[in-house]
């Protein structure tokens, strides 16, 4: 009886090892599309979600770049084919008081036939990424507005997991607070992030925040850096320290 029931334990340890590493493999009755994490983390449970939002600024760009693209990781579910398969994104309007995305003002709509022509899974693949093209509007000049959107169900894929077929992108051309900003700098503030960028050159943008993320140590030298360069900037204007948009007092913890 005994080792019947370690069997059975054993057996149901198995498959749940094996439904993780299945994790985007389940689906069989039908091919499915949704979006994941990098392909490099795909098996990393701690990363499913990662990536679900994007920000994006055309501050750092020249003035003569009108778009710039995000690319988003799409996964295709229940095998692969011996033919190219196309898939389609489909915007959703944000709820939650966000300035909507208008499509060909503030990204080419997934309707266009120069994006249309990059949703393609290839033949014998299950991985690509979608190019999302945001346009620089001049809205963006006084506003951070956000694209929702969905992978749809097109002649080729039906839906995947339900919290793996959504994905946000937010867009704007002033600095604004990138989502994964670092406790380590304080408060955040416009003047703190322009100061930052200023005195290290560096764009402190999501991209950057995520690779310093990474790096204890490298963080722990840009924490140093701002630190010194503002009291450096307060000494040399005595009387008068740097204060943030709000007149609050810029400081680093």
């Amino acid at each position: 009886m005994k080792t019947t029931k370690y069997f059975m334990v054993a057996l149901l340890l198995l498959t749940l090892g094996a439904c993780k590493k299945e994790a985007y493999k389940m689906f069989t009755d039908v091919a499915r599309i949704q979006f994941g994490p990098d392909i490099t983390r795909i098996y990393q449970t701690s990363f499913n979600m990662a990536d679900t939002t994007k920000d994006f600024t055309f501050v750092y760009n020249l003035p003569t770049n009108k778009q710039d693209t995000v690319w988003f990781d799409v996964y295709a579910i229940g095998g692969v084919s011996n033919k190219d398969r196309t898939f389609k994104l489909q915007q959703i309007a944000d709820t939650t008081g966000a300035l909507n995305a208008v499509p060909d003002v503030d990204y080419k709509a997934f309707n266009n036939a120069s994006v249309t022509s990059k949703y393609v899974i290839k033949a014998g693949e299950r991985h690509t990424l979608a190019p999302i093209v945001l346009l620089r509007s001049a809205t963006l000049k006084t506003a951070k507005v956000t694209l929702l959107f969905k992978v749809a169900v097109s002649d080729d894929f039906q839906l995947g997991e339900t919290t793996n077929i959504w994905r946000k992108v937010t867009s704007t051309d002033r600095l604004s607070k990138p989502t994964n900003w670092s406790p380590a700098f304080g408060t955040y503030s416009v003047v703190k992030h322009q100061f930052m960028i200023d005195v290290t050159g560096k764009k402190w943008d999501q991209a950057f925040f995520s690779f310093l993320q990474t790096d204890y140590t490298l963080m722990l030298y840009y924490t140093n850096v701002c630190k010194t360069e503002l009291i450096i900037y307060n000494k040399a204007n005595p009387g008068k320290p740097l204060v943030d948009e709000t007149g609050a007092l810029v400081v680093f913890p």
